[in-house]
């Protein structure tokens, strides 16, 4: 469930920052568009930012 601060935080914030850390242990931050969609963080980005494999880790640990 989003909090209605969080919704409007998300939602006033076009621009964030998604950091994770490369196989080497290296930071890897990448700009991203943030927002709401329902009960749902949105997190977008263009094709040759994020990287696949990045993605699918982070929505496999989403929580139920």
């Amino acid at each position: 469930m989003i909090t209605q601060e969080l919704r409007r935080v998300l939602d006033g914030t076009s621009l964030a920052h998604l950091a994770t850390v490369l196989p080497d242990d290296a930071p890897h931050s990448v700009p991203v568009w943030v927002g709401t969609h329902g009960d749902h963080i949105a997190i977008l980005t263009g094709p040759a930012v994020a990287r696949p494999a990045t993605c699918a880790a982070i929505r496999g640990s989403r929580s139920p």
